[in-house]
């Protein structure tokens, strides 16, 4: 050992590796980079090498770092030239190399660097360090013999190239196997395609599979799948599925790689019919799909949404005598997981079991996720208990699903039960945790506890976020705790949160559930002053406040401002509306609102004909009654009950009696049975057009209906009777 802790330079065989590379080495640059400024070290010492080898190593140049001259003193080497080998691994943090690098490849221009033959790509492009033919004979060679690169240390750079995905460096690498006079087999073609894939550089790719007949190396499969390879890189589903189309034309049998790589391309490229074309073909040309291949078609189906052809050709693997593995398992039950399809996750996960493939949290994950979908808590709960049996940790995606999951409905208590859990098995709950667990105690109106968690979060160590805040808000919002929802609003910026539409929204909801009108409104309008684009469902929130406080005009001016916000106002935004103009008595309004749904093609709802009838009913209005009657049942609307009442009402303060009668007897053949209202309405009609016979045969069908007068009732056809002067026969 010498003295720097390094192989003794005696132990090389300068000699024969100097023959090799002395027209490198003396041209400025060594066989393991740049000779200065770049850091290679002397490999031995004047002291430690005898004079026999110092020769040696003189002709060669000098393994040890130092290029010499004739006489042994070092070189000065010539700026820019780096070895292909190295080009494309020089410090990109050094900015003197980068400059030589980039003057080095000005001067290969100015020399006339070759392009690569036949391909129309120039070798190396740019930054190519391929040189021209004269500048690649060695000085130190006096008979002009050739010198050239060992084919071992070529094909070693190849693969590196592969590796890398530098492109440039093996194209660099073909050219010189040619100009030394040994032609590249299919090996090192495919290498250098797969370089240029692994640089997503597809059309480098296939121009040089198509340029490999040309120069005396036909392609073959090898070739043709890393050229397939190379497109599905980048999603040339289309370029793919060409190459494989082209191969029985140059006589060449795709295998199964090839077919699995074309598939993969179709699989990135969203094409999932194409893929199980191709696989429904492979049989057709004696070939046999293996697992992987039937996995990516399955991924493939999975990723547009086609669940159903995913399960079924997970069906049709053990006819085809293919195992499936625990991948393709869980690529279909995620696929059911996303649609919602949680009784197929459910059975795939037992059939796994029963087929000997242990799922792992990921399949598990996926099962709970696909309950928790369709709300099925219970089954969700079940499977999280039922991983550790099967050796299967549960990780914070595993319990943050099921505490989701029961959320959803509402299952506040063992949501928190669930995020304690965690904590006992040493799963740290992270923030979305938390958050699923306040949304649970919002759900059920358990605003307490939302803020219990909610101020739990800082001592665990974790920082509540904006969905955090929202979920606690909204348990106050649906108790009707405006304060506090107001208070956590304010407190958000303190804890460097900007607050959301969501946010807004759900304290507006708050104020206007705690009858703070005012105070909904005011936060509508600072939310627009700080900057945020009210969504539908905060403006509706807000006409909603000004429909509670009997705002009609301010819920109006929410409405008509929508559209210059880009909103498109809904069927709620309207029916709230009404509900505002109802409270107010302004049925015009109300009329006007109504024909304007119509022309922007929105559908009058049942609740929204009920509020219009309503405000005609304080007012009298009959007629508007009726139209708006038979309006609602001409678009196929069920009226109500107190639909009903209110329209007879507006019958009998506008004194029509009969209009008023045949509403009632109509009641049932609509399926509804009218109550105490609907005869007090109809008798009190009676009594206003002076028909005291009839309010008595109305009160007697009353009766006969089962129907319990009130002393509403009696007052009423006593006032009938009043009224016609006929009190005796009354009392009679």
């Amino acid at each position: 050992m010498g003295t720097h802790g390094r192989v003794h330079p005696s132990r090389l065989d300068c000699a024969a590796i100097g023959l090799v590379l002395a027209h490198n080495i003396r041209d400025g640059y060594g066989f393991w980079g740049p000779v200065t400024d770049v850091g290679v070290a002397h490999r031995h010492s004047p002291q430690d090498t005898g004079p026999s080898q110092a020769a040696t190593c003189g002709a060669s140049g000098g393994l040890c770092g130092a290029p010499r001259t004739r006489r042994g003193h070092p070189r000065r080497p010539r700026a820019g030239r780096i070895p292909f080998a190295l080009e494309a691994h020089a410090p990109d943090g050094d900015a003197a190399n980068r400059k030589k690098l980039e003057g080095g490849s000005r001067n290969r221009q100015q020399l006339g660097a070759r392009p690569y033959r036949d391909s129309g790509v120039r070798a190396g492009g740019a930054g190519s360090s391929a040189l021209p033919r004269q500048q690649r004979k060695s000085k130190a060679d006096k008979g002009g013999r050739q010198a050239g690169m060992p084919m071992s240390h070529l094909k070693a750079t190849l693969r590196e190239a592969k590796q890398y995905g530098d492109w440039r460096k093996a194209l660099d690498v073909l050219d010189r196997m040619q100009e030394q006079g040994v032609k590249p087999d299919s090996q090192n073609y495919s290498s250098a395609i797969a370089a240029c894939g692994n640089a997503r550089q597809w059309e480098r790719a296939v121009e040089l599979l198509a340029s490999m007949a040309a120069r005396g190396t036909p392609p073959d499969v090898l070739t043709y799948s890393s050229a397939i390879a190379a497109c599905a890189k980048v999603s040339r589903w289309k370029e793919a599925v060409g190459l494989l189309r082209s191969m029985k034309g140059q006589g060449v049998k795709p295998n199964v790689i090839v077919y699995s790589a074309a598939i993969s391309a179709c699989r990135k490229g969203g094409q999932w019919e194409t893929a199980v074309d191709l696989l429904k073909e492979m049989p057709a040309v004696g070939l046999a799909p293996d697992v992987i291949t039937y996995s990516t078609v399955i991924d493939a189906c999975a990723k547009r949404g086609q669940w159903e052809p995913a399960f079924r050709l997970l069906m049709e693997m053990p006819t085809k005598g293919v195992v499936a593995n625990i991948i393709t398992y869980s690529i279909v039950i995620g696929a059911c997981a996303k649609w919602g399809q949680w009784e197929e996750a459910v059975a795939l996960l037992r059939e796994m079991q029963e087929n000997g493939v242990a799922p792992d949290v990921i399949t598990y994950s996926s099962t709970i996720s696909a309950c928790a979908k369709k709300g099925q808590w219970e089954e969700a709960v079940g499977l999280l208990r039922e991983m550790p049996m099967e050796g299967v940790t549960p990780n914070a995606i595993s319990y943050g699903i099921v505490i989701s999951a029961c959320a959803k409905r509402g299952r506040w208590r063992e949501a928190i039960d669930l995020l304690q859990e965690m904590q006992a098995h040493g799963v740290p709950p992270d923030v979305i945790n938390y958050s699923a667990a306040i949304d649970a105690c919002a759900q059920a109106s358990r605003w307490e506890q939302a803020l219990w968690l909610l101020r739990e979060m800082p001592a665990t160590g974790l920082t509540p976020n904006v969905i955090s805040y929202n979920s606690a808000i909204d348990a106050c919002a649906k108790t009707g705790r405006s304060k506090i929802a107001v208070e956590l609003l304010r407190e958000m910026p303190a804890h460097g949160l900007a607050p959301d539409v969501i946010t807004y929204s759900a304290v507006i909801a708050s104020c206007a559930m705690g009858r703070q009108w005012e105070e909904a409104l005011d936060l509508f309008r600072e939310m627009q002053r700080q900057g945020i684009t009210p969504d539908v469902v905060s403006c509706n929130t807000a006409i909603n406040a000004c429909a509670q406080g009997g705002w009609w005009e301010e819920a109006l001016d929410v409405l008509g401002e929508m559209p210059t916000m880009g909103l498109v106002p809904d069927a709620i935004s309207y029916r709230t509306a009404i509900d505002a103009c109802a409270k107010g008595d302004r049925w015009k309004e109300i009329i006007d609102l109504l024909r304007e749904m119509s022309t922007v093609g929105l559908t009058p709802d049942a609740i929204s004909y009920r509020f219009a009838m309503s405000a005609c009913s304080v007012d009298g209005l009959w007629k508007e009654a009726l139209v708006l009657l038979r309006d609602m049942l001409a678009v196929g609307l069920s009226p109500d009950v107190v639909t009903y009442n209110s329209a007879i009402n507006a019958c009998a303060k506008g004194g029509r009696w009969k209009e008023a009668t045949v509403l009632l007897r109509q009641m049932p053949t609509f399926g509804l049975a009218p109550d105490v209202n609907s005869f007090n309405a109809a008798i009190d009609a009676c009594g206003n057009g002076d028909q005291w016979g009839t309010a008595v045969e109305v009160l007697f069908e009353m009766r006969a209906l089962g129907v319990s007068p009130n002393e509403a009732t009696y007052l009423t056809a006593m006032y009938a009777c009043k009224r016609c002067g006929e009190k005796d026969d009354w009392m009679q």
